[in-house]
């Protein structure tokens, strides 16, 4: 199955991103940060990110990575209490 092509601000944010420009995504909920994020990973060919998140985003982070990129593995963790 083909993955829908990026729109355009989310190209561009990926792209800008990609660059190491320091970038603010200040996109509407629901408009794609976290995939621009996901496209930008991919573009930078990173081994690994630290992606930080409130712990009723986690699931939600998880599965975006699996839906844009299946094959990366991914792992959680959570905080220990201080």
């Amino acid at each position: 199955m083909s993955q829908p092509p990026l729109f355009p601000h989310q190209h561009t944010g990926a792209m800008r991103l990609a660059e190491r420009v320091p970038t603010y995504l200040g996109f509407d909920m629901g408009i794609g940060k976290t995939r621009t994020f996901i496209e930008a990973v991919l573009l930078r060919h990173a081994k690994r990110v630290l992606v930080i998140c409130p712990a009723s985003a986690v699931l939600v982070w998880k599965r975006e990575i699996g839906l844009w990129h299946p094959f990366a593995p991914s792992s959680s963790s959570r905080p220990r209490p201080i």
